[in-house]
Order: structure tokens, then C-alpha cells, then sequence
């Protein structure tokens, strides 16, 4: 028996083809957006972290009752660092209180003034994080 070859042969097989490199394209794509949004999310939540660690130092700063630097203090995976810097006799001082985690840092920077021996009252604040946004 004699075999015909003919032009129309294999034709499927390319339609095949093609339609497993599309799929397989799509599939990196999605692959590729949902790592961008697993790290943006990620990112956001080490900033928030960030954020709270800072405001512990804060709180840690202003119960002592006493303004003094407390230095770095580590607290489960993140850590604050606490800086306070007199404005004079006035009884004025900038409390900056930095939260670290995961490599994202993030400033809170507080104005107190002491009103009576162990009160202070909250003249100013500001955010490191909103700086950067509205900059």
C-alpha cells in the first residue's frame, strides 16, 4: 500500500503547539502578578509593624515619667529606638521614637512639654511615613 503524504498533515499538532505556549504564558503571567502583590503586601505589613513598634517606644518613654532616651530595645522580631532631645528650660522635648522590622524602619517624632511634675502634654507630632507620601 502506498502511503499520500499531504500539506494538511501535522496542521493539528501545531494548533496544539501554539495553544500550550499561550497557556504556559499566561500561567508565568499570573505567576509573576501574584508574587508582586504577595511582596507588596509584605512591604505594607512590615511598615505597619514598623509603625507600632515605634509607637511602643513612645508609650515605653512616656510611662516612665521621666523623659530619657531609652536606647534600642529589641521586642519579639522588631525592635525601637528612642532619642529624646531637650528644647531648653522650657520643659519642652522632641521624643523620636523609631520602629524597626524586617529592614523597614518608620519615625514617629513627638513634642511634649511638662506641665506638672509627671504630665506631659502632646504639642506636636509627626510621621516619617507620612512625610514620605505627602512629599
Amino acid at each position: 500500500m502506498k502511503r499520500v503524504y499531504s500539506n494538511e498533515n501535522g496542521g493539528l499538532l501545531v494548533v496544539l503547539l501554539l495553544l500550550f505556549v499561550l497557556l504556559v504564558g499566561i500561567i508565568i503571567a499570573l505567576t509573576g502578578f501574584l508574587w508582586a502583590q504577595n511582596q507588596a503586601l509584605q512591604n505594607s505589613e512590615a511598615t505597619i509593624k514598623a509603625f507600632y513598634f515605634a509607637q511602643s517606644g513612645l508609650a515605653k518613654c512616656l510611662a516612665y515619667q521621666n523623659i530619657h532616651a531609652i536606647g534600642t530595645t529589641a521586642i519579639g522580631e522588631g525592635q525601637f529606638v528612642v532619642k529624646v532631645q531637650s528644647l531648653g528650660s522650657n520643659g519642652k522635648y522632641w521624643i523620636r521614637s523609631t520602629g524597626i522590622y524586617k529592614r523597614k524602619k518608620r519615625t514617629l517624632s513627638v513634642l511634649v512639654v511638662r506641665q506638672k511634675k509627671s504630665d506631659f502634654k502632646i504639642l506636636d507630632w509627626q510621621d516619617s511615613y507620612i512625610r514620605q507620601v505627602t512629599d
